[in-house]
């Protein structure tokens, strides 16, 4: 392969990671939504109504999932040599084990993100 041909394919790599963040940045406003909606229901909290220990756990999905994606958003991995960065024949794997990483910990935020609707269903489903 050539160079030019790696630089197509460490530029094909860029797009799908820059795909990934921001399905990262739609996960962490989705959290905050979620987080509002959870924040707004202790506040109006009614025994007949709520469940405290439904609410507690959509916090805990919601919360726990934005710091994972946070925390993995800005992980950065530089490898062994900042010399590998020069070529990118040589860029191209440690980018993509990146892209793949953080891809991995998007699904998981996003099941995690997910359940995190459930109590809130529980509990509207309740009142209703």
């Amino acid at each position: 392969m050539t160079r030019y041909d790696w630089e197509e394919a460490l530029k094909y790599a860029d797009s799908a990671n820059n795909r990934l963040l921001n399905k990262a940045r739609e996960l962490i406003t989705f959290n905050g939504l979620t987080l509002a909606v959870f924040g707004t229901l202790t506040r109006l909290q009614n025994p007949d109504a709520t469940d405290n220990h439904w609410t507690q756990a959509g916090i805990v999905l919601a919360l726990a999932s934005a710091v994972i994606l946070l925390w993995t958003h800005f992980l950065v991995d530089f490898g062994p040599r900042l010399s590998d960065y020069a070529d990118p024949k040589t860029e191209f794997d440690s980018y993509v084990v990146q892209v793949v990483m953080r891809g991995k910990w998007i699904t998981v935020t996003g099941f995690l993100s997910f359940l995190s609707l459930i109590p809130l269903l529980v509990i509207v489903f309740r009142v209703l």
